[in-house]
C-alpha cells in the first residue's frame, strides 16, 4: 500500500518544482548558487509550516524563571517557552557535524527539533548540529565546471546524505550560442557534457538522494533533462511545459519518510 508523502517534504518538492518551471521558461532570472537558493528559499518563507519561529532551549536569558519552576512549574515552563530565543524551520547555510566546514545551501529543521537547540550557532547540547528533516544542495554553470570536475556534486552528496530527505538541484545554462571562438565553444560543449555524464552517474549509484540535473538552452528555447529512468530527455518550451512539470513531479520518490 502507497505511503501517505509527508506533508512538509510534499511543500518542498512543490516549491522545487515551481523553481525549476520558472528557470527553464525565465533562464536570465538566475545566475549562480546563491540566486537558486534564495528563490526557493522566497517560495518556502510564504508558509509558516517553515517561516514561523518556534522556542529553542537557550536558557542563560531566563535564569529566575527556571529557578522558579520548583514553585510554578506548568506556568513557569510556559513563560520560558513563550520567551525564550526563537528560530526558523527554514535555515540557510546550515551546519553540519562531518569534518571539515561544511555548510547545507538550504536546510528545514524538524519543527519537533528546535527546543534542542542550546548555542546561537544552533547546535544541541553536545554542540552538534541538528540532523535536518530536509537538506538542499544547487549547482549552477558557474560551480567548478570550469575545471571539468565533479568534486563540487560529490561533496554536496556528501552533505545531504546527512539529511533524513537530500535534494541536489543542479541547473545548467548552455550559452553557446554567443561563443564566436570555435574552442571556446568546443570547451564549453565539453563542459556541459561532462556534467551530464557526472549527474547521470551519481543519480543511478546514490539513490537516497533526489537528484535533479537540467540543461537549459539558451538559444534554442529547449530544456534537457535527467528523467527517472535516468536518461536525458528534451523539452521544447513553452509546448512541453507541461510534460516537463510530470518528469519533475516523477524525479521525486513517492514515499519520503516518516509522517511530519
Amino acid at each position: 500500500m502507497t505511503q501517505m508523502k509527508p506533508p512538509l517534504i510534499a511543500k518542498v518538492e512543490t516549491a522545487i518544482e515551481a523553481l525549476l518551471l520558472e528557470v527553464a521558461s525565465h533562464p536570465l532570472c538566475h545566475f549562480s548558487e546563491k540566486s537558486l537558493q534564495v528563490r526557493l528559499a522566497s517560495k518556502l518563507l510564504f508558509d509558516s509550516d517553515f517561516s514561523m519561529p518556534l522556542p529553542t532551549n537557550i536558557r542563560q536569558r531566563y535564569k529566575p524563571q527556571l529557578i522558579s519552576i520548583e514553585k510554578d512549574e506548568a506556568r513557569c515552563l510556559q513563560q520560558y517557552y513563550d520567551e525564550a530565543y526563537k528560530t526558523t524551520p527554514l535555515q540557510m547555510e546550515y551546519g553540519n557535524n562531518l569534518p571539515g566546514p561544511y555548510r547545507v545551501d538550504l536546510a528545514i529543521l524538524n519543527p519537533d527539533d528546535i527546543r534542542r537547540i542550546e548555542t546561537v550557532q544552533l547546535q544541541d547540547a553536545d554542540n552538534k548540529y541538528l540532523k535536518p528533516l530536509v537538506g538542499i544542495e544547487f549547482g549552477t554553470e558557474k560551480s567548478g565546471w570550469a575545471q571539468m570536475s565533479n568534486m563540487h556534486l560529490v561533496n554536496d552528496a556528501r552533505k545531504v546524505s546527512e539529511c533524513d530527505h537530500g535534494y541536489i538541484i543542479n541547473v545548467m545554462r548552455n550559452t553557446n550560442f554567443g561563443c564566436r571562438s570555435k574552442g571556446r565553444h568546443a570547451e564549453k560543449q565539453l563542459r556541459i557534457d561532462r556534467f551530464m555524464e557526472s549527474v547521470q552517474t551519481l543519480a543511478q549509484n546514490q539513490s537516497s538522494i533526489v537528484w535533479i540535473g537540467m540543461v537549459v538552452n539558451i538559444a534554442f528555447a529547449d530544456i534537457t533533462f535527467l528523467a527517472p529512468d535516468g536518461h536525458w530527455m528534451k523539452y521544447e518550451l513553452p509546448q512541453d511545459t507541461d510534460q516537463l512539470a510530470r518528469a519533475i513531479q516523477a524525479r521525486f520518490s513517492p514515499i519520503t519518510g516518516d509522517t511530519c
